[in-house]
């Protein structure tokens, strides 16, 4: 064996399937995230993940991949941060569109796996690259390109429709994007090459100088949106006419260069630990911790969303599960046996102190789901006065198997002083929620 991989020694395992091992690992006061994968690899698949930081060696059929824990983070945690801004998703949008084109020639069942939020993370300079800790789908069934492009239109959902600090009343995205989503959403596309061509037209209000991975800087055209952007361009250059024509220039004053705003994404103001890497949640059935004792528990968070009902109740509730969450150490969970269930998954009671303030107003809900297998199902959101039933809202969402993905729905209140959330489900598997958030919409 390669003798670097010799030198490793197993800290502990972190996730475990028929075809891939992932662990903690480190060789002296180094880190890494180690893979032994039991099935082939793609040819170009294995480029990539070379491309992106990872060494390889194969030994008696077993392939093995190594990946040093350095500086970035996972892209669904820095938009649950509030970190991606418009300005930001842009820059992530030009370097998925990268990727995307590098992907071309690999298989549908891998390209829908490496494009689940949980599989990205973004480096140092800010671009998009494969998480350390990727999981590949233990897929039997063959993948098709409408569900690769439902997949590409959930991810810039993310970036945009749903990213809770993007104003997309105010905020100049582009229409273009609005379109692609849409287009992906209906297949409306017959090729990944005919997306790439839709995604090249669009024009970003921010485009600015791109820093690479190696380091080195690539210039792009400044442009702007639409006629606003237009509009803002004569009104400095008509205030600045008057300004000068009004003898006031004096105003003025030398100041010290500012520097320019980067485009890269910041982590966290400390150093990154492994903590930060596998950001203490479990995959399947194997739990993945921090290595240290340091936890965040939302356990309080989560209990107080199982009402007196959920407990009296004996069938069709969610009950409180320790074996796999997302946050903290408990989820929510439901065994269906594979008939058709509309099941209670929480309650919020908006007479309580800790959510009086968002009764009457408009607010965004999100929670992530993680189940056995991957399926639809209706999410399903019913609004109470009191005892009276006054509204209903339903969408669809899709879970993927043992991967955890972020949902997102907006609600009008109204009058509504309680609200039962339900997941209509028809398969047979396990289902989790975790992590459950209200916020009042911007």
């Amino acid at each position: 064996m390669n003798t670097l991989f010799s030198q490793l020694r197993v800290k502990k395992l972190l996730y475990d399937s028929d075809i891939q091992k992932i662990m903690h690992c480190n060789i002296e006061e180094t880190e890494y995230i180690a893979h032994a994968i039991f099935q082939p690899l793609d040819g170009e698949f294995l480029k990539l993940l070379i491309k992106d930081g990872f060494e390889y060696c194969e030994e008696e059929g077993v392939q093995y991949l190594i990946h040093k824990i350095n500086k970035e983070t996972l892209l669904s945690k820095a938009i649950e941060r509030g970190e991606i801004n418009l300005e930001k998703s842009d820059f992530l949008f030009k370097s998925m569109k990268v990727r995307i084109k590098e992907y071309q020639n690999i298989p549908f069942k891998i390209l829908k796996n490496l494009i689940q939020i949980d599989n990205i993370s973004i480096s140092k300079s800010g671009n998009i690259k494969i998480s350390p800790m990727f999981q590949l789908a233990n897929e039997k069934r063959e993948v098709y390109l409408s569900e690769v492009l439902l997949d590409l239109s959930t991810l810039l959902e993310m970036l945009y429709v749903n990213n809770p600090i993007i104003d997309n009343k105010n905020d100049l995205v582009s229409p273009i994007i609005k379109e692609v989503i849409d287009m992906g959403k209906n297949t409306e596309f017959i090729s990944l090459q005919q997306w790439i061509e839709k995604v090249d037209q669009i024009v970003f209000i921010n485009d600015s100088e791109k820093v690479l991975d190696d380091g080195k800087k690539e210039k792009t055209n400044v442009s702007f949106l639409n006629v606003k952007g237009w509009i803002v361009i004569a009104s400095i250059f008509i205030l600045i006419i008057l300004l000068i024509s009004f003898g006031v220039s004096q105003l003025f004053k030398k100041t010290d260069e500012v520097p320019k705003t980067s485009l890269s994404l910041e982590t966290d103001k400390q150093n990154d630990s492994v903590e930060n890497v596998l950001e203490d949640k479990n995959i399947g059935d194997v739990e993945v911790t921090s290595m240290e004792s340091e936890t965040v528990s939302s356990d309080e968070t989560i209990n107080s969303f199982v009402s007196d009902k959920m407990k009296n109740a004996s069938e069709l509730v969610a009950s409180i599960d320790s074996s796999v969450y997302y946050n903290g150490s408990q989820s929510l969970k439901y065994e269906n046996d594979g008939t058709e269930n509309e099941v209670l998954f929480a309650e919020v009671n908006f007479n309580q102190e800790k959510y009086e303030y968002l009764k009457t107003k408009d607010i965004d809900i999100s929670f992530w789901t993680n189940a056995t297998k991957e399926q639809s199902v209706d999410l399903i959101v019913k609004i109470f006065s009191g005892e009276d039933l006054i509204g209903k809202t339903n969408k669809k969402i899709f879970i993927t198997a043992n991967i955890w993905g972020l949902n997102t729905l907006n609600l009008r209140l109204g009058d509504g002083d309680r609200i039962e959330i339900y997941l209509k489900v028809k398969e047979k598997s396990t289902i989790w929620m975790d992590d459950i958030s209200l916020n009042i919409s911007k």
